[in-house]
C-alpha cells in the first residue's frame, strides 16, 4: 500500500479496531508489506476469500448457504468494519461468500501479513486479540440466545448486532431472516408485530427502524 493511498483513507484506517492506538509509522509498517492493497469491487462482485478486509467505502455482504443450499445474507459490513480476519488462521471457504452489495473500496490484508505482524509484536497483536475475543463473546451470546430463548429475544439480538444509524436493512426476505434466526416465519412476524406495538421498532419494507430500547 502506498503512502498516498494511506493518506486518502487514513481516518477510516486509524478508526478501525485493527489499528487503534497505533501511530502512522506503526500502521504503515504493516500496510507497506506485499499482501496489502486497495481493492475496488463492483456491485455483486465476489471478494477473494483468503484475506481479511477493512471496509473503506460501500457495503460488503457476508453470505452463507442454508441447509438446502440456498444463499442467506447473514450480515453486512460498512466502514470501518473488519471482516474475515479468520482467513489469517484458516483457509476454509466452504461456509461463506463475501460480495459487494454496492460498488465498494476495501483494504485487502493477506493472512501472511497478519501472521507476520503478530510475530513482530507491538500494539497490533493486542488489537487482534481484542478483536477475536469480542467475536468469541458475540458468538457465545448468540449460541446462548439461540439455544433456548424466545423468537422475540433472538430478533432483539439480531437487531442490536446489525443496527447502523438506528436502522437495520434486511439483506434478503423475512422468510430468510426467519431461517437465520432459527424460528418459524409466523413466529418472526408475531415478534415483529409485538415490537412494533411496543413502539420499539417501525417497519417499512425490508427496513426496520429502531425507535425504542431493545
Amino acid at each position: 500500500m502506498k503512502k498516498a493511498e494511506f493518506d486518502t483513507y487514513k481516518d477510516i484506517i486509524k478508526d478501525s479496531l485493527l489499528f487503534k492506538n497505533m501511530s502512522e509509522q506503526e500502521i504503515l509498517k504493516v500496510l507497506r508489506q506485499d499482501g496489502c492493497r486497495i481493492v475496488m469491487a463492483e456491485k455483486d462482485e465476489t471478494l477473494f476469500f483468503d484475506a481479511a478486509y477493512l471496509i473503506l467505502d460501500g457495503t460488503v455482504c457476508i453470505e452463507k448457504q442454508s441447509a438446502d443450499q440456498r444463499p442467506l445474507i447473514m450480515s453486512k459490513a460498512a466502514p470501518p468494519s473488519t471482516i474475515n480476519l479468520a482467513a489469517a488462521f484458516s483457509h476454509n471457504n466452504s461456509l461463506s461468500r463475501l460480495f459487494a452489495e454496492t460498488r465498494c473500496t476495501v483494504l485487502q490484508i493477506s493472512g501472511d501479513v497478519i501472521r507476520k505482524a503478530i510475530t513482530a509484536g507491538g500494539t497490533f497483536p493486542l488489537n487482534i486479540m481484542e478483536f477475536l475475543v469480542d467475536r468469541v463473546a458475540f458468538l457465545n451470546r448468540k449460541i446462548t440466545t439461540f439455544a433456548g430463548y424466545s423468537s422475540e429475544s433472538r430478533l432483539n439480538m439480531y437487531l442490536t448486532e446489525n443496527a447502523e444509524n438506528g436502522r437495520v436493512v434486511i439483506g434478503g426476505s423475512y422468510t430468510e431472516l426467519a431461517e437465520i434466526l432459527g424460528v418459524g416465519r409466523a413466529s418472526l412476524y408475531r415478534s415483529l408485530d409485538a415490537l412494533e406495538e411496543k413502539k420499539i421498532i417501525k417497519r417499512k419494507g425490508r427496513i426496520i427502524e429502531i425507535i425504542g430500547e431493545l
